[in-house]
């Protein structure tokens, strides 16, 4: 993993850390140059940070979920499992540059569309020689067949058939069909927190339920706590519908309450009963790429911050989803509407990239769909006027998107709005409703 590190400029902060002020009055006492050597070392610091969760495995993430730096991280990494007799795969998706870099034999054609895609796990030296996964994919057999044999004729290697199982996801294929789940790492974290034999629930949060960081005045064991929203974020991965009431428990990582608790484990009783959902991706003839965006306005009972919500289908299937708090106070629910937009057409210029990248049709706009009339209008309309000229600059890139036609906003019901699942705690059958729309279900044979 160091060569990784060295290779991303970023091994430096790792090992070493960097200089943090003890508190708001010395960080003041700093001249210019060194608050901004402090601000550049804490970005490198949560990039290094991000590249470790993305490096490691499932079973050993939530151990290092509540490290604040990356030396932090990567020194419980060291002291936990250097040395170990059994060998711990850290699996890292690898870009084609660093494919490259790691010594992987393959030429790039870049005329050629049917290169196989290919993802390269690593293993840490100071864990020993474990195996390798690599798993590859394209549209063309024959590319895939010379792909695997040049592989081999290389390197020492097994030949495992399809991909049933990586990265804590369980992968089961039929023709024309795949299923993404994590029904075996939902039971694992049943049982790790003694909830196996919990009673189920219909929904993750109660109907409009808000928490408060002040909820309750009993604290509970915040360890305990930061583990399970580890857990929890990490079957995000293919449980959609759990998005918003994990990011809601996520912001009292801090100093959680018996409240904010019994809030995480609701969520662990709505999993008991829905554990052997995933997401079914079907080979579809006519597919484009949708966006559906909304906000729930002054939602946050601390700060009256909104809550962004996005996903992004392509055809029937959810492949892109968010729910997260704004940064800023929305003075209207047309504004909270407006940011939110913004973040989804981000979102929507890298799957753009992305189906370019792999040779798919990207001619046209693509269509985000908004339930505010008002937040449409903004985005159209290019004068800075008394309702928009305070609103940051970077929510304004959206403009630049329609005029592009890169992206068209539409307008949609309120009853419509996929996205609103990721914004509040809905009613059953509404939720429901557009769980069954996000394409979260059982695989059916």
């Amino acid at each position: 993993m160091k060569s990784i590190f060295i290779t991303q400029d970023v091994w430096e902060i790792i090992e070493d850390g960097y200089e943090k002020p003890k508190d708001a009055d010395e960080e003041a006492s700093w001249d210019d140059t060194k608050k901004s050597q402090y601000k550049q070392n804490k970005r490198r610091d949560h990039y290094a940070l991000s590249i470790i969760y993305r490096s490691v495995d499932e079973t050993i993430l939530p151990t290092i979920m509540a490290a604040t730096t990356a030396k932090e991280a990567w020194s419980i990494l060291e002291t936990k499992y250097r040395g170990s007799e059994k060998p711990e795969s850290k699996k890292l998706i690898i870009s084609r540059d660093v494919i490259f870099d790691e010594g992987a034999q393959w030429q790039w054609n870049e005329n050629n569309s049917e290169v196989p895609v290919a993802s390269i796990p690593t293993t840490s030296p100071d864990q020993g020689e474990g195996p390798n996964d690599l798993i590859y994919t394209g549209t063309s057999p024959r590319m895939i067949e010379e792909f695997k044999k040049s592989m081999m004729s290389e390197y020492e290697m097994t030949d495992l058939g399809e991909m049933k199982y990586f990265l804590g996801m369980q992968v089961k294929q039929s023709p024309g069909r795949i299923f993404l789940s994590q029904e075996k790492y939902a039971e694992n974290m049943l049982k790790k927190f003694n909830m196996r034999d919990c009673k189920p629930m219909a929904t993750p949060m109660a109907t409009n339920e808000k928490l408060s960081k002040n909820d309750g005045k009993e604290k509970v064991d915040a360890s305990f706590y930061r583990s399970l929203v580890g857990y929890l974020i990490y079957l995000t991965n293919t449980r959609p519908d759990i998005v918003h009431a994990v990011s809601i428990i996520s912001s009292f990582m801090s100093e959680p309450s018996k409240a904010h608790l019994a809030a995480a484990k609701r969520i662990l009783r709505y999993i008991k009963g829905t554990k052997s959902r995933g997401i079914m991706y079907k080979s579809e003839i006519d597919y484009k790429l949708i966006g559906y965006t909304d906000s729930d306005w002054a939602g946050s009972i601390d700060d009256r911050r909104s809550t962004s919500g996005y996903v992004f289908q392509l055809g029937s299937k959810s492949v892109s989803w968010s729910s997260r708090k704004q940064a800023t106070v929305a003075l209207s629910s047309a504004e909270a509407e407006y940011i939110s937009a913004t973040s989804a057409a981000c979102e929507a210029v890298w799957l753009r990239r992305i189906l370019k990248d792999l040779q798919q049709d990207t001619e046209g706009p693509t269509t985000i769909y908004c339930d505010n009339m008002s937040a449409i209008a903004m985005t159209k309309n290019p004068v800075f006027h008394s309702r928009t000229k305070h609103i940051e600059i970077r929510h304004h890139f959206i403009r630049e998107l329609v005029e592009k036609q890169e992206i068209g906003l539409q307008f949609c019901k309120t009853g419509e709005q996929l996205a609103d699942i990721f914004t509040k705690a809905l009613p059953t059958d509404k939720f429901l409703h557009f769980r069954r729309e996000l394409g979260v279900q059982v695989f059916q044979d």
